[in-house]
């Protein structure tokens, strides 16, 4: 098990979305957030990759 601190504004939104019942439970939270953060860095990732072969098909 693994603990966090948050700030409180942090924990201001977490309490509002469970209040909303956008989620069910913290855990719900966090594992949407992992989703989302793995989502970005494989789209980052690809972005730089793709940059890199534009880059060296450009002829000179």
């Amino acid at each position: 098990m693994m603990r966090i601190v948050l700030q409180p504004e942090q924990e201001q939104f977490v309490r509002e979305q469970l209040e909303r019942g956008k989620y069910s439970t913290v855990d719900d939270l966090v594992v949407e957030a992992f989703r989302l953060l793995e989502e970005r860095e494989q789209d980052h990732s690809g972005s730089q990759i793709d940059v890199r072969c534009h880059r060296r098909s450009i002829p000179i």
